[in-house]
């Protein structure tokens, strides 16, 4: 029992956490693609070299792939929370709705 408190509480600890991460690293991430927008347009006008863009660049996309890498995080987390609360991943079983829809050939029939 007091493995499921503790599990719990580090998932949602952790959901909390993850989150805060999250909203900073997605700012930064829209601060560097303006950046790189702005020293394209530099470069365009000839005011900045090919070598900065390309730095702009690669520091967009590195704190792409960390904004990516946080939302697997951020899902795996709601996954142990869901274990820890203790849901699982089997199928839910198959309502039948055959009572409350009718065939085709019963309406055949009723003719």
């Amino acid at each position: 029992m007091l493995v499921a408190f503790r599990e719990a509480e580090n998932a949602l600890t952790n959901e909390g956490l993850i989150a805060q991460r999250l909203q900073f690293d997605q700012a930064a991430l829209r601060d560097r693609t303006k950046a790189v927008r702005i020293s394209r347009i530099q470069y365009t006008a000839g005011a900045s070299d090919l070598l900065s863009v390309l730095q702009l660049q690669a520091d967009q996309i590195a704190t792409e792939v960390g904004v990516i890498k946080l939302r697997n995080a951020q899902l795996a987390n709601r996954i142990d929370l869901h274990l820890a609360l203790g849901g699982g991943f089997e199928a839910a079983p198959a309502v039948a709705a055959v009572s409350a829809a009718p065939t085709a050939t019963g309406q055949a029939a009723a003719r």
